[in-house]
């Protein structure tokens, strides 16, 4: 994988995983809770999404012996 490709895939996951965690921030403060737990339960989904996306778009290192 070339080194221009790799950094693309980087930022499509930081984009998504970032608009995934808005669009779950602006879900949870439809609701009357505290927004300090809305912003850790959507920093926590964020990671999720980052690491599920990270194992779909990255490839895997083979290690050649």
């Amino acid at each position: 994988m070339s080194r221009a490709r790799e950094v693309i895939s980087y930022l499509v996951i930081i984009y998504l995983s970032i608009s995934v965690g808005n669009r779950a921030l602006a879900f949870f403060q439809k609701f009357p809770t505290n927004i300090w737990i809305d912003r850790i339960i959507c920093i926590i989904i964020t990671a999720i999404i980052a690491g599920l996306l990270g194992c779909l778009l990255l490839p895997k290192n083979k290690v050649k012996q």
